[in-house]
């Protein structure tokens, strides 16, 4: 197994608190103990080497801007969640992630996954940003397109794979933040070994009295901050024996409350997840193997405001959504000759359901609907990678899925009378699915290399998307249990020159084919009832249905340049063009050539890394994207925005340390969405924080 030694650094603290509050190990390398560190994966793969990979250290992730970790990783432009918005004020059903501009939607069209374990929603598909702290990350790898390859289900637009740390010897911290927003952190954790065995806590409290969601000259008397507080604990053991192999057990629980913006509107969440991972690394070889179990409950409360915002009513209540998984996976590594076979194979069973009342007249809830159904997902793969010259090597894989979705049903119900209004259960269907991708490696020369890939991927649609209607606001988006799996086709092409001294440039061009992809298509504007969605439509509103769109073509390029001014000082630069366009749409014609929701055509990010003198670090980085639309006819245009935010931090003694940051440092308004009646929704004000920590 490799060993990483990293010094604690505020980021082992503040990194799911602070943001960019972070000071680097430079920083502290004279001042404070080391801790050892071990990866809790094998080493990446030798095949990713073809396909667009950027990877993020604790350290980047320390200096970047953000108090979640999806904050941290937007410094990567492509990686969005479905607005523009961070997950500390953002809805849960709209975190979903997606890359390369690859028809961002609430599910998102990324796998994210922790220790080998899905961050992914079983239920909606959607990430709980606050159940992972970045202070525990060790290596973040965002993989872009690559297909299915190893991944399987939902990696359609790419993967996301976190690898946490595993500390050792005896040691704890505790931290504590506060600001803007009544914004305050509380996290601790402490560590011992004894032996082969190392026990493990963590606790964490947040809460904020959040920010307004609605632009200020659209506010009523309705509207509210979007205050939340969420609590996360963890206890872990982890055995180390012989020849590289390591076995961590892990129990994890958190909670959840939000505002969203209004007294009624509501949410909260809470869930408990267990795990059992096993690693052995034997260099050229190993093996990885993790089964695990999630139990989580979901409720939120949506309501309809008048147009004046004075007043607001109960629309749904989704008073009780249950879902439960269990799943494993297994990756085989081995070198063969000069090349390296890597088998593996996948499995997940989920059972979700969503109760909800709705249809709120005379001052009660007048119907009642009961949602869900179970879903396998599993798969094998098979992957090689092998030198064919001196200069080249070429990738190739095979991957075979097998989908099943099984005892759907919705049924809705009067409430007063206990009549039932449907009653329809969904015949049960299975497929398999074939997927590959091949890739190139060839140097040019010692410092520069030519990559390039072809690849399919799939993802299948949700309990959620499949059963579950929602409603934001006045605009109501029915389900469609007739939905098709999405299908993902594309191509890669790039260069990447990197210097003895530190810098590295890279350029990739791409193009990819997303076929059926699952999209809110619009039904009607007019108000009125519409029997056959069992719906009425108030005024201003929209009534939308999950459809499978026939084709959206993505094209574009990224660029990325790393460069070292001194050996205190550094300036990173990221670039994302993603050209993005509905090419075919039987159902809704009007649709080709429209871009699809929440995508801009430029991302752009530029940060910095200072440490001027051994105990100090300062930090910032600006970030910019263009005008992108929050309607399938492209008629709501949210407007491109370019925003800033800066740190510094300092080292008092070898085990205090003090920090202070402002992000959006100019107070920019940010658009993050606009409804039908013309509702505009915003991101984080300018704010500032500011904390202390102690290491022991």
């Amino acid at each position: 197994m490799h060993m990483f030694c990293i010094k604690p650094s505020l980021g082992l603290v503040v990194g799911s608190l602070c943001g960019s509050l972070v000071l680097s190990s430079t920083a502290l390398a004279s001042s404070m103990d080391e801790v050892i560190v071990r990866a809790h994966a094998l080493p990446p793969s030798p095949s990713l080497a073809a396909f667009n990979v950027t990877t993020l250290s604790a350290d980047d992730l320390d200096n970047a801007s953000g108090p979640r970790l999806d904050d941290r990783l937007r410094s990567v432009p492509g990686f969005t969640l479905f607005r523009r918005s961070s997950s500390t004020a953002s809805h849960p059903t709209s975190q979903g992630v997606s890359l390369r501009g690859i028809g961002p939607n609430g599910a998102g069209r990324t796998l994210v996954l922790v220790d080998g374990v899905p961050a992914n929603d079983p239920f909606g598909g959607w990430v709980y940003w606050s159940a992972i702290a970045p202070a525990a990350v060790e290596r973040v790898e965002i993989i872009r397109g690559g297909g299915a390859g190893p991944f399987g289900n939902a990696a359609i637009a790419g993967t996301v794979r976190i690898n946490t740390k595993l500390p050792e010897g005896q040691g704890g911290y505790a931290d504590l933040s506060y600001g803007s927003q009544a914004t305050a952190n509380v996290m601790t954790g402490v560590w011992a070994t004894t032996g082969a065995w190392t026990v493990d806590l963590e606790g964490q409290y947040f809460e904020t009295g959040g920010y307004y969601l609605i632009a200020a000259d659209q506010r009523g008397a309705i509207d509210r901050r979007a205050d939340s507080d969420f609590k996360r604990g963890k206890v872990g053991l982890t055995w180390r024996g012989d020849d590289g192999l390591i076995a961590r057990a892990s129990l994890s629980h958190f909670s959840e409350y939000r505002g969203n913006g209004t007294p009624g509107a509501i949410n909260d969440t809470s869930s408990t997840e267990a795990s059992l991972r096993v690693v052995q690394d034997r260099g050229d070889s190993g093996w990885e193997a993790t089964i695990y179990g999630i139990d989580r409950s979901f409720a939120s409360e949506f309501t309809a405001v008048t147009a004046d915002r004075s007043a607001e009513s109960p629309s749904l209540s989704q008073y009780d959504v249950p879902v439960k998984t269990i799943g494993g996976n297994f990756l085989w590594r081995q070198s063969l000759g000069s090349g390296t076979l890597e088998l593996g194979a996948d499995a997940r069973w989920i059972d979700g359901a969503t109760h909800e009342a709705f249809t709120f007249q005379n001052g009660a809830f007048q119907r009642d609907r009961d949602a869900g159904g179970e879903q396998i997902l599993a798969g094998v793969f098979a992957e090689y990678t092998t030198p064919i010259t001196a200069s080249t090597q070429i990738v190739g894989g095979l991957r075979l899925d097998y989908l099943k979705d099984s005892h759907g049903q919705r049924r809705e119900i009067e409430i007063a009378s206990g009549g039932v209004l449907r009653d329809d259960h969904f015949t049960s269907r299975d497929r398999t699915v074939v997927n590959g991708r091949l890739g190139l490696i060839h140097d040019l020369s010692a410092a520069l290399r030519f990559q390039a890939a072809a690849y399919s991927g799939f993802r299948s649609p949700t309990i959620n998307e499949l059963y579950r209607p929602f409603r934001v606001r006045n605009d109501i988006t029915e389900a469609n249990a007739a939905l098709k799996a999405e299908r993902l086709y594309g191509t890669d092409a790039g260069l990447r020159w990197s210097t003895a001294d530190g810098i590295s440039l890279s350029l990739t061009g791409y193009v990819t084919w997303l076929n059926d992809g699952i999209a809110n298509v619009l039904i009607a504007t007019a108000p009125g009832n519409y029997p056959d969605f069992g719906v009425f439509l108030p005024v201003g509103g929209t009534l939308n249905q999950r459809r499978n769109l026939d084709q959206l073509r993505t094209m574009g390029f990224e660029a990325e340049i790393i460069m070292p001014l001194t050996d205190r000082a550094k300036i990173t630069a990221r670039y994302l063009l993603a050209d993005a366009k509905v090419t075919k749409a039987n159902e809704d014609p009007a649709l080709v050539g429209r871009r699809p929701t929440q995508v801009a055509r430029h991302q752009g990010n530029i940060g910095f890394e200072w440490a001027p003198i051994e105990l100090l670090t300062i930090a910032g980085q600006v970030r910019a994207e263009s005008a992108q639309y929050d309607d399938a006819l492209n008629q709501r245009r949210l407007p491109g925005y370019v925003t800033a935010d800066a740190m510094i931090a300092v080292a008092a003694s070898s085990n205090v340390s003090f920090y202070a940051a402002v992000d959006n440092i100019f107070d920019r308004t940010v658009i993050t969405g606009e409804s039908g009646d013309g509702l505009r929704s915003i991101a984080a004000p300018r704010q500032v924080r500011a904390g202390a920590r102690v290491q022991f």
